[in-house]
């Protein structure tokens, strides 16, 4: 390691020339010095006290470099200012300038050339004494006394004002963050019990006849004859898919390209299985989804107020499904109608503003998302009575083996999954319809 050593002040007063030239010498004794050393490329015999006379010459030689390009940049800053001096003209003899809108001299009238502030300053007799020790971080203050104020501040004598659009642009780097399309969350499937299988399709017996004949009976008397009857229902899984084309340069240019794509394209076989959980028509490839259910329950809204409406669809699933609600799905405008319900002297029922208040509703959790309707509910026994099997979890390929993709360097991203929905019952679950949308 190099150690740190203070310029003399002979070698600070030299120029840049002198200190290269310096800089060479010192560079050829330490190569001397160390050369005693050398044994195959390596240095052995050194003993302590020679180890700091080398570390002491290379930081001499370090101390000599910083100092010879600081001293050259000093002077090619002044060569630079002299050479625009001249090329537009400014000359230290006397020789005229002109320049637009400058009255001609009178006849016999020697005319005093113009001087910038630049040219005073390199020609000031501070600058000439100190320019060559000047460093970094230090003060130079020069007056200039022979200079005319009202040429120095004259507009016409400098060049355009050097902005933004007539010099260099910033350099803005571009942040991290990437800002996306904004996107509902899929919330449905959070209320459903799932599990995975490796089965093709969902089998299960489903009862269709319960005839209770059971009575009371005389001793001796014919005992009534009850009926019993189950069908088989079979539930295929279904696969919801999606493909889309990249570059095989923007992959790998661009690593986090991959990873995005991925996180996006998740998320769009999210969003359709969750509309086929509630839509889906229930003709292959799609799904029954909740609401072509054969056999689920509706409850229409009246004037009446919205809890009250959901209480009855509550009732039903409990009276003809035989079930026990445990969620409602509804719109987030529906919601902001029944958290804004106020009473009749305006205090708000479903808790202060302040507070976060409950997202419930006669007990059951409420999950508010737009892939709901405005106007329409859906509430039911979902753990007990509805299920998700997944065949196939969500999974991306990647391959150039799609149509001309391989001449054209492109990859397709394919991101696929599979699975079914179960609903055992359909009447343990109840339709809204025709909620009111909340005043404006």
């Amino acid at each position: 390691m190099a150690e740190k050593v203070e310029l003399t002040a002979e070698q600070k007063a030299m120029s840049w020339q002198g200190v290269q030239e310096l800089v060479t010498v010192k560079n050829t004794e330490l190569k001397d010095f160390l050369a005693k050393f050398d044994k195959d490329g390596r240095l052995e015999g050194m003993t302590a006290e020679d180890r700091r006379e080398a570390e002491k010459r290379m930081g001499e030689i370090d101390a000599l470099g910083a100092d010879r390009d600081e001293k050259r940049a000093v002077d090619e800053n002044f060569r630079r200012v002299q050479k625009e001096m001249r090329d537009r003209g400014y000359t230290n003899n006397g020789d005229p300038s002109p320049f637009p809108g400058t009255p001609p001299p009178a006849a016999g009238q020697q005319i005093q050339a113009y001087k910038s502030i630049g040219q005073h300053f390199v020609e000031a007799a501070e600058y000439r004494e100190k320019g060559a020790t000047w460093r970094k971080g230090q003060t130079l203050s020069i007056a200039f006394e022979d200079a005319d104020p009202q040429q120095v501040m004259d507009t016409r004598y400098y060049k355009a004002t050097l902005s933004e659009g007539a010099g260099f642009p910033p350099f803005v780097p571009r942040g991290p963050r990437i800002e996306m399309i904004p996107q509902r969350r899929p919330v449905v499937a959070d209320l459903i019990p799932q599990d995975t299988t490796t089965v093709t399709a969902i089998k299960y017996m489903q009862q269709t006849v319960f005839t209770n004949a059971a009575d009371v009976v005389a001793e001796g008397g014919v005992k009534p004859e009850a009926a019993l009857q189950w069908v088989e229902v079979t539930v295929t899984m279904e696969k919801i898919a999606v493909l889309i084309p990249i570059t095989d340069e923007q992959l790998a240019d661009v690593p986090q390209v991959r990873s995005l794509v991925d996180n996006q394209m998740t998320l769009m076989i999210k969003l359709k299985e969750e509309d086929e959980l509630l839509n889906g028509s229930g003709v292959s490839p799609h799904i029954f989804g909740f609401f072509n259910k054969p056999g689920i329950q509706t409850q229409a809204a009246g004037s009446e107020p919205v809890p009250d409406t959901i209480y009855r669809a509550m009732t039903a699933v409990r009276w003809t499904g035989y079930a026990e609600p445990s969620g409602v799905i509804m719109n987030p405008t529906d919601w902001m109608g029944i958290r804004l319900l106020r009473t009749a002297d305006g205090l708000y029922i479903w808790g202060s503003p302040s507070d976060d208040g409950p997202e419930r509703v006669w007990g059951m959790t409420v999950v508010p998302t737009n892939a709901m309707a405005q106007g329409t509910m859906l509430t039911g026994d979902f753990p007990m009575y509805s299920h998700i099997s997944r065949r196939q979890g969500i999974t991306i390929d990647v391959s150039n083996s799609h149509a001309d993709y391989f001449g054209k360097n492109l990859q397709a991203i394919r991101a696929e999954e599979r699975f079914s929905l179960e609903i055992y019952r359909a009447s343990a679950f109840c339709q809204i319809t025709g909620v009111p949308a909340p005043a404006p």
